[in-house]
């Protein structure tokens, strides 16, 4: 692979994870707002600027983006530290 191909890859990566992460917000300010039930992926997808086949592609089904965003917010929770703190 030549340096310029490399590049464009990390550039591409990097990329795809702001995408996911646009997405991800959009989804939980959507979710905060009008609760799963009434969110469609389509009103993500317009919230993030992206269409709906890159929510599919990026993240997956509104189940998925459910399971991401608790991943998400556990994450900034630290709750795996808690939780190996709690066990010790």
């Amino acid at each position: 692979m030549s340096p310029h191909a490399a590049a464009r890859g990390g550039r591409r990566a990097v990329q795809a994870e702001q995408t996911r992460a646009e997405i991800l917000a959009a989804a939980r300010r959507h979710f905060a707002d009008h609760g799963y039930a009434a969110t469609s992926v389509r009103e993500i997808a317009a919230a993030a600027g992206v269409s709906v086949q890159t929510v599919y592609d990026s993240v997956g089904s509104k189940a998925e983006l459910v399971r991401r965003l608790n991943d998400l917010i556990d994450a900034e929770a630290n709750v795996g530290d808690i939780a190996r703190e709690i066990a010790v």
